[in-house]
């Protein structure tokens, strides 16, 4: 099995939870993708727009941009930012035990780096402690002493007037403890991963668990046994 093959990010470490199958399929069956709909675009652009209010809570920070860089550039960018003492990053690159991540907001506090994940939700779910424990996880791993992890998510009784005010917008959660209690369960879940990526296809039935939290870009190959009209 070559490197590549047990390499994990953010995004593929929440799929494998989700289901090993999907992970494998990604990893060596990415033909077999669903298309993208124009409804999960319209998601995702509301993901990016409400990200960019978000970094409105730390202003004058450094943002790593991906989309001209390889991820070796983004690390080096991430590590020279650091080195020079910048206070805030936004999209901060980290790789550790062959695990790529970016962080939403990275903001030194007065007791060290405070890791902030934005989510365009109203309310927070089970799955996003999953998201913000891998992030911590990597970027601990690579030495940076992070003491405070927070959930950054939309305040659904706010109600605009005028311009938008990003502290009335958001509330923030502060979800160190917990996180700090699943580092175990992320260390034994990417071996687990990894572990499966070294074998055959795993045998896995579709179920609740192609929508949820997630919907699978794999479902119009696993349910493509399955009668239209159900």
């Amino acid at each position: 099995m070559s490197e590549e093959s047990f390499y994990l990010s953010k995004s593929l470490f929440i799929r494998g939870l989700q289901c090993h199958k999907s992970l494998y399929l990604h990893k060596y069956y990415p033909e077999l993708k669903d298309e993208v709909t124009e409804s999960q675009e319209a998601i995702f652009q509301i993901g990016y727009e409400v990200g960019d209010y978000a970094k409105s809570l730390f202003p004058g920070g450094t943002e790593i941009v991906y989309e001209d860089n390889n991820y070796d550039e983004q690390l080096e960018l991430t590590r020279a930012e650091i080195e020079k003492g910048t206070a805030t990053i936004y999209e901060a690159a980290f790789s550790y035990d062959n695990i790529f991540i970016k962080a939403d907001i990275l903001h030194k506090g007065n007791d060290g780096w405070e890791l902030y994940e934005v989510k365009s939700a109203s309310d927070i779910h089970e799955h996003y402690y999953n998201d913000i424990s891998i992030q911590y996880y990597v970027i601990k791993g690579c030495g940076i002493p992070v003491t405070k992890a927070f959930i950054v998510y939309i305040n659904d009784q706010y109600v605009r007037n005028g311009e938008i005010e990003p502290r009335k917008l958001f509330t923030i959660a502060d979800v160190t403890a917990a996180i700090e209690q699943k580092q175990g369960f992320v260390k034994d879940e990417i071996e687990k991963m990894r572990t499966m990526l070294s074998g055959e296809l795993p045998v896995r039935d579709i179920g609740e668990h192609c929508s949820n939290p997630y919907e699978c870009d794999f479902s119009g190959h696993c349910w493509k046994h399955i009668p239209k009209e159900y």
